[in-house]
């Protein structure tokens, strides 16, 4: 059949935030493993969980006495399942774990294993991470109305998106120089599948920002640009045609798609992100 192409309109393929966080922390818990060839490094700084966990314990995390982090020792030992858990990946490289190494550094008092002035690039992307995450999930440290991306907003977004994307890039950039001198291996580096994925992300949000918000005037909610919402839309419709999904009729469908589109709407208040999200379009809504 002949497609029906609309030059109009447009697709944007957007990898999915919480995956590909899950994918970076667990490239970091593959270099603290010495069974694993991943070794990831930013020039001779080490960028992996030993670290991390070794600044944790000696600021008193096994003691339970602070509690500046969400990190526990599930944080760090994981399995199968634990992996999956996105939480367990973002807050690893959340803002808080930035300053608890930033406390750690500048403390004469702690000693760790690596050297104190290795852990600056650790901190760094800790912080690129979690702003990365923020955008992406649709929060802000200081107002919910800065959390969309908006006609006021829009190019203050875009420039923080790329400058998450330079600090990538210029990591990228030493790495490919030692590599073709023979001082790194591919391994020191995220795999390859990963940094474009990371690419993408960025400089989708970047278009996403400048196609509908700057040249539009649109406002959007950032969170709903991610696989949850269809995911659990589509969990949903199939629960509610009783789990036969196999050869449903079109007025089946349709009942089942409605039903569950009211309900992911109900529950969203409670749920947030794990069910469905607000409208991704606010026209010159104020905050």
């Amino acid at each position: 059949k002949q497609q029906v192409i609309r030059h109009s309109s447009f697709v944007m393929f957007l990898p999915d935030m919480p995956h590909l966080v899950k994918n970076m922390v667990t490239a970091m818990e593959k270099s603290s493993n010495k069974h694993s060839k991943r070794d990831l490094k930013y020039k001779y700084d080490p960028i992996n969980f030993n670290a991390i966990y070794d600044m944790w314990k000696a600021t008193g995390g096994l003691t339970h006495q602070q509690a500046h982090t969400k990190l526990s020792t599930a944080h760090f030992f994981k399995d199968a399942y634990s992996r999956m858990r996105v939480n367990l990946a973002v807050q690893v490289v959340s803002d808080s774990v930035a300053q608890m190494l930033k406390k750690g550094v500048d403390d004469d008092d702690i000693v760790v294993p690596l050297g104190k002035h290795r852990y600056q690039r650790l901190i760094e992307l800790c912080e690129q991470v979690d702003q990365m995450v923020d955008m992406c999930n649709g929060r802000s440290k200081h107002s919910p109305g800065r959390a969309l991306f908006t006609p006021e907003t829009a190019l203050a977004k875009q420039k923080e998106l790329l400058s998450i994307l330079d600090w990538f890039s210029k990591w990228n950039k030493e790495h490919k120089v030692r590599l073709s001198k023979g001082w790194d291996t591919e391994f020191n580096f995220y795999a390859d599948e990963t940094w474009r994925n990371l690419q993408s992300l960025i400089l989708g949000h970047v278009f996403l920002i400048q196609f509908w918000v700057i040249d539009r005037g649109f406002s959007i909610n950032p969170r709903v640009c991610n696989t949850d919402c269809m995911e659990h839309h589509f969990g949903n419709s199939r629960q509610i045609a009783a789990g036969s999904h196999n050869s449903l009729t079109s007025l089946q469908w349709n009942g089942a798609d409605a039903k569950a589109g009211r309900l992911n709407e109900a529950r969203r208040a409670v749920k947030g992100n794990n069910a469905s999200a607000p409208t991704i379009f606010v026209r010159k809504k104020k905050w």
